[in-house]
């Protein structure tokens, strides 16, 4: 009776996606199988849930290791140094070393340092739990430059509007992006979704609320919101941009030349402003 069932619902659901992409299709029965797979395998059905698409020859993974590398080697350059010396001596986010010596690697480096055991943890399960997916829907070269992108223009953003003599780590600014994408994926498919859909807009927003203005609200937290903002805007853009999701939907595909121009503007506005931004009053090396 339930094989029937199930029939009778993926014939009724195939009615209704015919004229839908093979990228909403293929989604569609995948919020399929996942309930069906939930009643046999609950253990694995709760990591697909979690980490959905998830593969070990993903790019994504290659970014978890190394991240998790570079933190390794974090602790490596620690022992002989103190912990801020050692961020900096690893490539932190510092304006004026940026803006006197010229490094500018440090717009990039920033994506794969982390400041304590659970910084790294957070972002890496972030990570994990967006990443495949969104690699999954723009492909893996895509997603490359996503990461990128979002990364430096986040460093940019940090840079820019943060204090100027406080350095700054994290791949928060890169999966910022990968958030931002993940939006605009769930905004494209919104309506093939289950009745879970409301709940995770809901889990969505409070999230992406808490890490683009927490900061502000909570100085002490450390967080670097201008980096976070970066990132976001970084990948919304890239995005709107090149997703070929939000191309074929019918109100995202009219931003794509306004997301290319916004992006534009905003790398050559914050790079400009962050050679002229005022730093005499910090060191152009932390040690």
């Amino acid at each position: 009776m339930d094989d029937i069932r199930r029939f009778n619902e993926k014939q009724q659901i195939k009615k209704e996606t015919m004229n839908d992409s093979p990228e909403r299709q293929a989604e569609t029965y995948r919020m399929i199988q996942a309930r069906e797979d939930f009643s046999s395998n609950p253990l694995q059905a709760t990591f697909n849930f979690l980490f959905p698409y998830f593969r070990l020859n993903s790019f994504t993974v290659i970014y978890f290791i190394i991240c998790v590398l570079a933190y390794g080697v974090q602790y490596f350059v620690y022992a002989n140094h103190t912990w801020t010396c050692t961020l900096y001596k690893c490539g932190a986010n510092y304006l004026p070393s940026i803006q006197r010596l010229h490094q500018f690697y440090r717009l990039i480096a920033p994506t794969v340092l982390h400041l304590n055991i659970w910084h790294i943890l957070m972002n890496l399960f972030a990570l994990l739990m967006l990443g495949n997916s969104s690699e999954h829907f723009l492909g893996s070269f895509k997603f490359f430059l996503l990461l990128i992108l979002s990364g430096i223009t986040g460093n940019l953003f940090s840079a820019s509007f943060s204090d100027p003599c406080g350095l700054a780590v994290g791949a928060s600014t890169c999966i910022m992006g990968v958030l931002a994408m993940h939006l605009i994926w769930f905004f494209t498919v919104w309506r093939h979704l289950g009745p879970f859909k409301y709940i995770y807009a809901v889990y969505l927003a409070i999230m992406t609320g808490t890490l683009l203005f927490g900061g502000f609200s909570y100085k002490a937290s450390n967080v670097d919101s201008w980096g976070h903002i970066g990132g976001f805007i970084a990948g919304l853009c890239f995005t709107l941009a090149l997703y070929e999701g939000a191309r074929q939907h019918e109100i995202l595909r009219k931003f794509r030349v306004l997301a290319s121009v916004v992006i534009i503007l905003l790398v050559c506005a914050s790079t400009g402003w962050i050679l002229i931004r005022e730093t005499n009053r910090c060191h152009a090396r932390v040690c």
